[in-house]
């Protein structure tokens, strides 16, 4: 991603990210993401997933290994996503005008830093991803508070992702739909 000036790759992506939203534009409202909309489905699937990687073979061993140790952790993120963005601040972030699906504009700032970081953000990479996204596409005071939140709903969305690939009998929550 980064260009032939010597950009990082952080810098690079929010100024790819910034100039396709300007070229996107934006609506006022955005459509409910499924996943922050269907929430307390997680819990049932995170259920479902713990059962599934109690008895997992060679091929998702790791991954099952993983959820078995870190399932405390996708649940305070489901918690923290509960608190940290409810229905009437929810409402005050602007979406995307991109491919009619209208997902807020702070969802999509915190994947492609996600993408961006190979899933391995820090404070500093974050700060640089915004700060330079900002200076081609500012964001909105809820949008800039709403990152921290975002990014824990991005994390939660390639986690079912991937859990089903491996574990194709837990079926994902019914928002989603099957990769």
């Amino acid at each position: 991603m980064a260009d032939i000036e010597g950009t990082d790759p952080i810098s690079g992506a929010a100024d790819e990210t910034a100039t396709r939203h300007q070229l996107t534009g934006l609506i006022g409202r955005s459509a409910p993401l499924p996943i922050w909309a269907h929430l307390d489905a997680m819990k049932d699937w995170l259920a479902r997933a713990r059962q599934a990687a109690t008895q997992a073979d060679q091929r998702g061993s790791a991954a099952a290994e993983w959820l078995l140790d870190n399932d405390y952790q996708i649940q305070r993120a489901i918690l923290q996503i509960g608190e940290g963005l409810p229905k009437a601040f929810y409402a005050k972030l602007p979406g995307l005008a991109e491919d009619g699906l209208r997902r807020p504009r702070a969802h999509q700032v915190a994947q492609s830093l996600l993408l961006a970081s190979h899933l391995q953000v820090s404070l500093s990479s974050a700060v640089e991803f915004v700060v330079r996204y900002q200076n081609k596409m500012p964001l909105s005071i809820a949008e800039t508070w709403a990152i921290p939140t975002m990014l824990r709903i991005v994390c939660l969305e390639m986690i079912v992702t991937g859990f089903t690939q491996l574990f194709p009998q837990v079926a994902p929550p019914l928002w989603m739909a099957r990769p």
